[in-house]
């Protein structure tokens, strides 16, 4: 599948406790493209289905210089698999990204059926890294300028090989300094009758 996105951002501040303030104003054009196909393979006896998705995001968001405007509650977010294909990772509505970026995934999932009336995922792998071409700041307050083109390279692994049991694991690599900079990992246990 292709998804094109395309819009605006128009904001306008009128701040009641400055008198005699000019009224901020940020308008924003935006453009974003996402490519996700995906290939899969069923077992014969229909039990197992295994997909391969490669997924290929283009953002370009020209977002003006947000310095000087008030902020009430926005923050930069961390790079995460969860804000990984965004074009926006500030929090908030007060700030939006300036970003000119090239995504690219890896994704293979396993799920199984095994007797059960619905497909189950028994794993997922996803890895990815990003290329931004321009490396601007909106507001350095918040967000330093990014010293390399390149992100680091996510990766993500779900595991869920019996009911009620399930593995999570993340973790960043730096290849430019060839260490691990985020790593996380969790094992959860339930049972039908609520014990965890």
């Amino acid at each position: 599948t292709a998804t094109l996105q395309a819009g605006t951002h128009h904001t306008r501040y009128w701040l009641r406790d400055t008198p005699n303030a000019t009224t901020p104003i940020r308008t924003t054009g935006e453009v974003g493209l996402e490519i996700r196909p995906v290939f899969e393979r069923i077992a014969g006896d229909r039990e197992w289905r295994h997909t391969i998705s490669p997924v290929l995001r283009y953002d370009y968001v020209a977002a003006p210089d947000q310095a000087s405007l008030p902020n009430f509650d926005s923050a930069f977010g961390q790079l995460t698999m969860s804000n990984f294909l965004s074009s926006n990772r500030f929090s908030g509505h007060d700030r939006i990204e300036r970003v000119h970026r090239i995504s690219l995934m890896f994704e293979t999932g396993l799920q199984a059926r095994m007797n059960e009336t619905q497909a189950r995922d028994v794993a997922t792998l996803r890895i990815g890294a990003a290329y931004d071409f321009i490396r601007q700041t909106v507001d350095a307050a918040l967000k330093p300028a990014p010293t390399r083109p390149f992100t680091n390279l996510l990766g993500e692994l779900l595991l869920d090989p019996l009911p009620g049991l399930s593995l999570r694991a993340d973790g960043q690599y730096d290849p430019s300094g060839n260490f691990w900079p985020v790593i996380h990992a969790a094992l959860k246990w339930h049972t039908r009758r609520g014990h965890r």
